[in-house]
């Protein structure tokens, strides 16, 4: 029966039950203590031992077989009966077997004298030092990232030794500081001065001026040893708060500033007590809070508690009372009154209007005109699907059109003018002149006011590229292009030497030209069998043998 507590092997290549054991010299393992086995050419074998043993079957052990470094520290041989540990951070001793109390910062009530870890991740924030998140005590983690292993942080201020407010804040030496509140002093804060009690009342600063001596500062409105006396209110913000409560200026109330007393949504004049409208006011009392400017004037506190009023336009007097030429607003359609004596006024009109009470409408300005029922006029320039334009267009449209505003939005009209029908014709371009009436731009060849008559070159009688020129009313002449020649450069010349080719219809050679990146000035047999040249000057597959 085979033995498996042995070195055994297989008899075949995939292993289907024959096997037996190995018969060598490390078949019985003679290497001890972890050694490994490894059989030599000789029939002999050497054995690799495991760390801190050594000798022929690893028999001898070394003063780092048995690990005697403790707490991760790493053991390392100095000598044959000799060695050293290198301990782990926190760690110290021959073999590493005390544990170094934690720095300051990173002490912790861990019953194991575990310190903290700087910096930790704990929900997805990283902390530097201790921290007070979701726990009612200053804690820190014991691991980089937080997995339940913690403890609560020990620490100088960890018990707020800082009295009346102080805030506690420990320094290099393991000790702490501490940042006393307004009024007190100490190394507790455990001395109270003269201002700890905050003796100045309605809002009043207190200030030491001595060891035991202050003084009070008081707020707008208050007055005292200890700002407890009420001032009466100034000119301008008086009320009838029954403490004695002032207006206050600037005040906002649904979103609006206010300097002086309002109105707004009330029918006597009142005020805010507070900057921020928050429920607390009261109604004004001063010349103004009857508000004795009539017609909407707008009455204004002076200096002297007097009021002055700005009237409404078309009114004046001392309250506003009478009655001018504009009060009624006569004038029309934009128009703007003005009173030019006590018994007269006038009208500045709108652009488009005229009359005494800009009552009539104009008619509108050359190249500005349309079929609108109203009489409305263009407007130049205007914006239409994203285009500026500055004369009736046919975008989008049959006939040529403006809009009625300067940014279109639906309003529009057909354009009247003289050249909304497009007088100009074969082609001319219609241009409408100041004096209402029209110029022609005439396309190549034609004239006449209307592009009516056709010139020489009209039809075009050059050929094969030719320029037309007008020489006189009845005669022009053609400037023909190279290889071409006649009244109507209607002949073809023969190509000169060396840019003959087989082309049919008599075609020459061009030079340079580019084929396949190059550029060639003569013949080629390029990708062909016979020399060629291509017949632009481009390679586009116009090409002929030469």
């Amino acid at each position: 029966m085979a033995d498996y507590s042995r070195l055994w092997c297989s008899l075949t290549a995939i292993y289907s039950t024959p096997w037996a054991n190995c018969v060598g010299p490390c078949d019985k393992n003679p290497c001890l203590n972890g050694g490994f086995c490894t059989a030599t050419k000789n029939d002999s074998y050497n054995c690799k031992c495991a760390g801190g043993y050594s000798g022929e079957n690893c028999e001898i052990a070394g003063p780092c077989a048995k690990k005697p470094c403790q707490n991760g520290g790493i053991c390392t041989e100095t000598g044959n009966n000799s060695r050293s540990c290198e301990c782990a951070a926190g760690y110290s001793g021959e073999n590493c077997e005390k544990k170094l109390p934690c720095p300051p910062g990173k002490k912790t009530d861990n019953h194991q004298g575990a310190c903290c870890v700087f910096p930790f991740i704990y929900k997805g924030t990283t902390y530097n030092a201790c921290t007070m998140a979701d726990y009612s005590r200053l804690w820190c983690s014991l691991t980089p990232t937080y997995s339940s292993s913690w403890a609560n942080c020990v620490a100088p201020c960890h018990k707020n030794p800082c009295l009346n407010g102080g805030v506690c804040t420990d320094t290099k030496n393991d000790s702490y500081n501490c940042k006393c509140t307004g009024g007190y002093s100490g190394n507790n804060c455990e001395i109270a001065g003269p201002c700890a009690k905050k003796p100045c009342q309605n809002g009043g600063i207190c200030s030491k001026t001595g060891n035991n001596s202050r003084s009070c500062e008081c707020a707008a409105g208050y007055s005292g040893e200890n700002c407890e006396k009420k001032l009466p209110c100034p000119p301008g913000k008086k009320t009838d708060n029954h403490q004695g409560a002032c207006c206050v200026f600037p005040f906002t109330y649904g979103g609006t500033t206010y300097s002086t007393c309002t109105m707004a949504a009330h029918n006597r004049l009142w005020c805010s007590l507070t900057a921020t409208y928050s429920g607390s006011w009261a109604n004004c009392v001063g010349p103004c809070h009857k508000n004795p400017c009539l017609n909407g004037g707008v009455c204004t506190k002076t200096r002297n508690d007097s009021y002055n009023c700005k009237c409404a336009g078309g009114y004046s007097g001392d309250n506003c009372e009478i009655v001018g030429l504009c009060a009624k607003k006569p004038c029309q359609n934009g128009g703007i009154c003005t009173q030019t004596g006590n018994n007269s006024r006038s009208c500045e009109c709108a652009a488009g209007y005229s009359g005494q009470n800009c009552e009539k409408k104009l008619p509108c300005p050359p190249g500005k005109k349309t079929h609108n029922p109203q009489g409305a006029c263009c407007v130049f320039p205007f914006t239409y699907g994203g285009t500026t334009y500055n004369a009736c267009t046919m975008a989008a449209h049959s006939q040529l059109w403006c809009s009625l505003t300067a940014t279109y939005s639906g309003s529009w009209a057909n354009c009247v003018g003289p050249c909304h029908k497009n007088p100009c014709l074969n082609g001319g371009v219609c241009t409408e002149t100041k004096n209402d009436s029209y110029n022609c731009k005439c396309a190549g060849g034609y004239s006449g006011d209307n592009c009516e008559t056709a010139g020489p070159c009209a039809k075009r009688p050059c050929q094969n590229g030719g320029i037309c020129t007008k020489t006189g009313n009845n005669s022009r002449t053609c400037e023909c292009i190279a290889e071409y020649s006649g009244e109507n450069c209607e002949k073809k010349l023969p190509c000169p030497p060396g840019r003959r080719t087989d082309n049919t219809q008599g075609a020459c050679c061009t030079f340079p030209f580019t084929y396949g990146g190059m550029t060639y000035n003569a013949c080629t047999m390029v990708d062909h069998s016979q020399l060629w040249c291509t017949l632009k000057a481009g390679y586009s597959r116009s090409w002929a043998n030469c």
